[in-house]
């Protein structure tokens, strides 16, 4: 099972869960902290459960996480609030802490889903549509599906859509 957590640097060094290496998400993100100066970084966390990850949740270096099955849905009794997309298609690949107080971010921070994958697909295959076709004119055709893993839930919700 692996993810990606997202912490500030700190002196001691804290497990985090992280994807395989033939992923490019922690390369685009520490690319992006990079060139915005911010003081973040991703590093892996291998782990059969999700036991080592949830204890480290708590520590002010966690900012976050991405994650990929099948934690993608064994995350979800953890979270305490999550997406419509998650709601719907069961997975979440996006962690991240909010605040309950407004007024005192750093009090009580609640661990929060997002599905990303609905709307990167999505996304994708909006911008991709050839000349002179409209989002319209494909709803409700027919549409081949090859996709393998926890994407695929993703990928059909955004067909739908």
């Amino acid at each position: 099972m692996n993810s990606t957590a997202i912490q500030k640097p700190h002196p001691h060094k804290l497990p985090r869960w992280a994807p395989f290496s033939h992923y490019l998400s922690p390369l685009l993100h520490q690319t992006l902290y990079t060139h915005l100066s911010l003081p973040y970084s991703q590093g892996p966390l291998d782990t059969p459960t999700l036991t080592p990850f949830l204890r480290l949740t708590p520590s002010p270096y966690f900012f976050g996480a991405f994650t990929t099955m099948p934690l993608k849905s064994t995350i979800l009794p953890h979270l305490s609030c999550t997406t419509q997309e998650i709601r719907d298609t069961g997975t979440c690949n996006t962690i991240y802490l909010s605040c309950r107080n407004p007024d005192n971010p750093s009090e009580n921070p609640i661990l929060c889903g997002a599905n990303t994958d609905c709307i990167g697909i999505r996304e994708a295959l909006l911008k991709n549509l050839q000349d002179g076709t409209t989002e319209e004119s494909l709803r409700g055709r027919q549409a081949l599906v090859v996709v393998n893993g926890g994407t695929t839930r993703s990928v059909i919700y955004a067909l739908r859509r």
